[in-house]
């Protein structure tokens, strides 16, 4: 039997009681030759297909499903008998976009209307055969965010990171904004992947780094005039959320290490929220390391590591609350201790996610060495 990784359709067919549901399971398999692999990546739903990335005969295109093994099919093969490697899918104004490649041009920007005579290059930003892109083959960037009805993302240029942005055509597709040379924009971790910013009040915040190591925070409108430079004095800035009228975000800086800090937009209205985890207990570093931001029921949840000052003892990563003005620590699940002062973490990945009015998610007690489904 073949051990491939298939691209499974999974028709549910429900009966007169939910209780009572059926359920079954039909492989599609688009390379049929011996063990090979089809490997589908980035499914995305567009117009009521499902369309992938997706290897036959050792070339990777760009395919789409409706469900179904006859309705199953390639869209489009972009270079020859060599894969394009389609990536990073995202639906835009009518049409789904994504990266691929070919020979004379590397990795540019795409568009496809779900045919092969509308499945096309919206522009060769960089001329040449070196690309525009970063590559993104597990998907661990989201390289587009569509803002102000436009679609925006960085382009490698020559030697140099800029922030472009398009509306879908070749003459529309234009430079935001260079940064000197000096710096450039940066995809900022959020949670388990990497995004380019968010919106607040008109503008897009994200992160530029510079040549010397250091990281700023910028804002756009979308217009060269109006991308202007916020404050400065990071070595990272990750999690962007935004948050009751402010961007919340991790800032780490030598004087506080990983914190949680939010913005207004201007130079006076950004500052360090809370100090979590305390600056002087050197052998442990001075970050909290906040991540994970995540809005629930009007507040921000978060994972923190912090300091029991009554116990003295370090707190592993632990979930923490704020409504801005007070921060809460909503439970210390694992208080095992693992070394000297030093307790165990509950939650390490908790991919926290709303459902009926709570917020699930995993940690672990330490009570079985397993990590567990909680709620709260």
């Amino acid at each position: 039997m073949k051990t491939i990784i298939h691209l499974i359709a999974i028709l549910i067919i429900c009966t007169a009681s939910v209780a009572n549901a059926q359920y079954s399971f039909e492989e599609i398999d688009i390379w049929t030759s011996g063990q090979a692999e089809s490997n589908p990546r980035y499914l995305t739903e567009f117009n009521g297909e499902l369309y992938f990335s997706a290897n036959e005969n050792y070339e990777t295109e760009l395919w789409k499903t409706d469900g179904t093994l006859p309705g199953t099919q390639q869209v489009a093969n972009l270079n020859g008998n060599i894969s394009s490697a389609p990536e990073s899918f995202i639906v835009y104004n009518g049409a789904l976009y994504f990266t691929a490649s070919e020979s004379a041009t590397g990795l540019e920007l795409y568009k496809t209307d779900g045919t092969a005579a509308g499945t096309q290059m919206v522009k060769d930003i960089r001329t040449g055969s070196a690309g525009s892109f970063y590559t993104n083959v597990n998907n661990e960037r989201q390289l587009f965010k569509i803002f102000n009805n436009e679609l925006f993302f960085i382009v490698l240029n020559t030697n140099q990171a800029e922030l472009w942005k398009t509306d879908g055509t070749e003459a529309g597709t234009i430079r935001v904004y260079n940064f000197g040379g000096v710096g450039f924009p940066v995809y900022s971790v959020k949670g388990e992947t990497a995004t380019l910013g968010v919106e607040l009040n008109g503008f897009l915040y994200f992160a530029v780094k510079y040549d010397n190591g250091t990281v700023s925070l910028w804002k756009t409108d979308g217009t060269s005039a109006g991308t202007t430079f916020i404050t400065h004095g990071f070595s990272n800035i990750q999690e962007f959320t935004v948050y009751n009228g402010f961007v919340y975000f991790a800032g780490e800086s030598p004087s506080n290490g990983n914190e949680l800090w939010r913005t207004n937009g201007t130079n006076s209205g950004t500052n360090i929220l809370y100090n979590i985890f305390p600056d002087d207990i050197n052998f442990v570093g001075k970050s909290s390391n906040p991540s994970y931001l995540t809005v629930f029921n009007n507040e921000l949840y978060f994972k923190a590591r912090g300091y029991d000052y009554t116990q003295n003892t370090i707190i592993g990563s632990e979930l923490y609350k704020t409504d801005g003005n007070t921060l809460t620590l909503v439970k210390n699940i694992n208080t095992a201790t693992n070394v000297v002062d030093t307790e165990g973490s509950g939650l390490n990945l908790p991919k926290f996610i709303e459902f009926q009015n709570e917020l699930y998610f995993i940690a672990s007690d330490n009570q079985d060495n397993e990590y567990d489904l909680w709620k709260t």
